[in-house]
Parts: C-alpha cells; structure tokens; sequence
C-alpha cells in the first residue's frame, strides 16, 4: 500500500512532467518536419535506384506526420530502438 499511496502523492509531479515533455516534443516535432521529412520528400522525388526509394520510402513512413515523428523523438529521448532508421536518416541527410 505504500507503494500506491507514494505514486497517489507525486500524481501531481508526474503530470506536470509529461505536459512538459509533450510540449518540447511537439516544439521540437514541428521545426523537424520541414528540416527532415520535406528534404526526405525531395530526395524520394529526385532518387531513380529502385532500393534508395524503398529506404527512404520507409524512413518517411516512420517520421512522416507530426505524431509519427513525436513517437519517434520520444524513442531518442527514452533510447528506444531508434538506431536503425536515424543511421538511415544521416546517411540521406548528413
């Protein structure tokens, strides 16, 4: 019961920390949709090899809507398997 009765007293903490979070993942989701996801878009448009297109295609699924791309902020700022796709990001976009 205590366990319970700590996480009822710091209810007021914990939600003031993930209104916080949301809004710096939003600030930051909307400056990193015309920096990455529109270059991505052109580069896809401008790529004729049949595999750059898939890989890039993919990234653009990943990142491409302004809550696809706050999940994936909240991937980095939690290290959450977001290796695999951001080395593809900076191999596109260095």
């Amino acid at each position: 019961w205590t366990l319970l009765r700590g996480l009822g007293d710091s209810g007021r903490t914990l939600f003031w920390t993930i209104c916080v979070i949301f809004f710096i993942t939003y600030g930051f989701a909307m400056v990193g949709l015309p920096l990455v996801v529109e270059q991505l878009q052109e580069l896809q448009s401008e790529m004729q090899d049949e595999s750059d297109l898939n890989r890039i295609g993919a990234m653009i699924e990943v990142l491409g809507g302004l809550d696809r791309l706050m999940f994936t902020l909240i991937q980095v700022l939690l290290v959450d398997s977001f290796h695999g796709y951001m080395r593809e990001v900076v191999h596109y976009l260095p």
